[in-house]
């Protein structure tokens, strides 16, 4: 099962920065293919994306948010083996993310798309901020 791993420097607070990555209302400003996030109140999440050929995908998240160690965990309730971490820690004025995604096949070019979640959120928080 292959593991990606990426990073982001914020200017955002770590305690901004998790409070924005813990609300699953907040899941499709940041993930570019997700159109709709509606929480349950089991801590699971109802899910809608769009595909590749612009069909709509519906699925069941699990989606928990530790306060302790500031991390978002969600894996789906689907038996793909698809599940994913961001932990958000202080650096300097700002913060750090850290996104981490284990599939059960390898995605080239993930590790991109990756990357343009991250810049989502920063520049979701930027904005949020002025």
């Amino acid at each position: 099962m292959p593991t990606y791993t990426v990073e982001e420097q914020l200017d955002a607070s770590a305690e901004n920065a998790f409070a924005y990555l813990k609300d699953v209302q907040n899941l499709p400003h940041y993930f570019p293919r997700m159109t709709k996030a509606s929480p349950r109140e089991n801590g699971d999440v109802d899910t809608e994306a769009k595909g590749e050929n612009g069909e709509t995908h519906r699925g069941l998240a699990h989606f928990h948010a530790d306060e302790q160690t500031n991390t978002v965990t969600w894996s789906s309730a689907e038996g793909n083996n698809y599940k994913g971490s961001v932990t958000v820690t202080e650096a300097g004025s700002g913060s750090k993310l850290t996104l981490e995604l284990d599939l059960d096949h390898d995605m080239p070019g993930i590790e991109d798309s990756m990357r343009e979640s991250l810049q989502a959120v920063a520049d979701n928080l930027e904005e949020d901020a002025t």
